[in-house]
């Protein structure tokens, strides 16, 4: 997603998962978008944390950057058959998924993005 966002026209690309910099593949993915000539930062946040996406979003702010656009493409991979997938799982799954969803829409619905 970062690639096709670079694509398209942006300048500033903010990676952010939980763990950040320890991200699998971040640090190549980071080189590849540095080498189009794009800004890269790296944040560690769980987007289905609301405190931790307000901070996020209020440290972006501050430091005068213009939010155009959020993708969220988190998730948690599962390889358990689904016929023995319990409660749990489908709580963490979904928890990462629609959970951080809603919290990013929530605290975007006043800015003004392009998408």
């Amino acid at each position: 997603m970062a690639l096709w966002a670079v694509g398209v026209g942006a300048e500033h690309v903010v990676l952010v998962s939980r763990r950040g910099g320890g991200a699998p593949g971040v640090g190549e993915l980071v080189g590849r978008l540095e080498g189009l000539g794009v800004r890269v930062s790296v944040v560690g946040c769980d987007v289905a944390d609301r405190g931790a996406v307000a901070g996020l979003l209020g440290d972006l702010v501050g430091r005068g950057e213009r939010l155009r656009a959020v993708v969220h493409a988190a998730g948690v991979a599962q390889l358990t058959p689904l016929g023995e997938v319990g409660v749990g799982e489908v709580e963490e799954v979904l928890r990462a998924k629609v959970g951080g969803a809603v919290v990013l829409d929530e605290l975007t619905a006043g800015l003004d993005l392009d998408a």
